[in-house]
């Protein structure tokens, strides 16, 4: 992999950072559309499970691992393969903010009070995840299914490291449930999510070598990359001041 390459990489990492970006924002907007679907959600697990912020770390390290998992398809198989996986991270977000604004459902009824998690050695961790989880971005939980979905796209023959990925997905999937900042349901349509798009769409992209495609020069490659990372910085800045988006 040459400079070119990485350049790529960290272009399609910076664009797929800032469409993360938007993420309170679309809930933000999903909170104003005056409809709660949430109370429907709740089930006799969410009352079951009690909150235990020892999670916290499972919980965090979702911001890390998927990362770790799209590094190794770049090693093991390749920009293209890398490409595929990327452009299918942003399918299943775009997804997952179009479901949060046509159907709203917040988790406020299952996330705890400020002062229920202002106590205790994690407690400065699940401030920062209370403070960063717009209640709104709940149903399905892309928390879980982008995890789901990076564990379904790691390289094959590194078994030991799936069972790794896949152990620590299973105290992830427990996390979002024992930190109250998700229902039950949440969680298990996020996995349900994140398996049907996997099979619905990156399978078909593996099956077809999308993605394969080669630059003409160095100049295009940063300007077919670098034009919608500008377009979404500025739509996301634009986003922000027009729904009065607390900044």
């Amino acid at each position: 992999m040459d400079r070119d390459d990485l350049a790529e990489v960290a272009l399609l990492g910076l664009v797929g950072y800032v469409s993360f970006a938007y993420y309170p924002v679309v809930g933000w907007l999903a909170g104003t559309r005056g409809t709660d679907f949430g109370p429907l959600l709740r089930t006799p697990v969410d009352d079951a499970i009690p909150y235990l912020p020892v999670f916290a770390l499972s919980y965090g390290l979702a911001y890390i691992a998927p990362m770790a998992a799209a590094l190794a398809v770049l090693k093991l198989r390749g920009m293209p393969a890398f490409r595929r996986v990327f452009f299918g991270y942003l399918g299943l977000l775009a997804l997952h903010y179009a479901f949060w604004i046509a159907f709203p459902s917040s988790a406020r009824g299952v996330m705890l009070a400020p002062e229920a998690v202002s106590s205790g050695s994690w407690a400065p961790a699940v401030r920062v995840f209370y403070g960063i989880a717009p209640p709104w971005n709940a149903f399905p939980s892309f928390h879980v299914a982008g995890c789901w979905y990076f564990y379904r796209v790691m390289p094959p023959g590194r078994a030991a490291w799936s069972r790794l990925y896949l152990l620590w997905f299973l105290t992830m999937f427990a996390s979002t449930l024992a930190l109250k900042l998700h229902w039950f349901m949440d969680s298990v349509f996020g996995w349900l999510a994140a398996e049907a798009f996997y099979r619905a769409v990156h399978r078909r992209l593996e099956a077809t070598d999308a993605c394969a495609w080669t630059w003409d020069s160095t100049r295009a490659r940063l300007t077919a990359l670098g034009a919608p990372l500008l377009g979404l910085a500025a739509a996301l800045g634009l986003a922000m001041a027009r729904l009065g988006y607390p900044r």
